[in-house]
């Protein structure tokens, strides 16, 4: 769906998904925000004198955009997902496997693979989930969510029950 004008009581509103209009002042507070949002770790930085912790800043932006994408399966596609945690984890080994192994220290390039690695598997998942609905489809996603949670453990190189450090 793409973003679309509308006239709601006697503003205008941009459609920005079905169920979520706004007017052009709250868009763009919305952005100024997310924008804000992601700024704020290194402002963190800058501002010493000021004692941000940005540890707690990014875990909770990550925890954050996982939330937002469940709450885009739950509320507008109507799928219960129980496996919509092996995406964060497929990214979370990515990092952790090419820092630890291959020696790749740059955030600017970590990021992405991660990125690249979880959308691959969720393409791969996507294949075998999209078909089915309902209670099938949260099934197929718990299996494939117990499946990528079960490959690292049976891999004594990533640590098996006891993860990587």
């Amino acid at each position: 769906m793409t973003p679309s004008l509308e006239r709601d009581d006697g503003q205008f509103k941009i459609r920005v998904m079905k169920g979520l209009s706004l007017t052009p002042l709250q868009l763009v507070s919305v952005l100024v925000g997310i924008g804000g949002l992601f700024a704020l770790p290194d402002i963190a930085r800058i501002t010493e004198s000021v004692p941000i912790r940005a540890r707690p800043i990014y875990r909770g932006m990550v925890l954050g955009l996982t939330a937002v994408g469940l709450n885009l399966l739950l509320r507008h596609a109507d799928l219960t997902s129980f496996g919509h945690a092996a995406f964060f984890g497929t990214g979370a080994y990515t990092v952790a496997v090419l820092m630890q192994f291959y020696g790749i220290q740059s955030i600017s390039l970590l990021i992405p693979l991660a990125a690249v690695s979880a959308t691959l598997v969720a393409a791969f998942i996507g294949y075998f989930t999209l078909p089915h609905e309902g209670l099938y489809f949260a099934l197929v996603t718990l299996a494939f969510g117990q499946l990528l949670y079960s490959i690292p453990r049976g891999i004594t190189e990533l640590g098996g029950t006891e993860g990587l450090n």
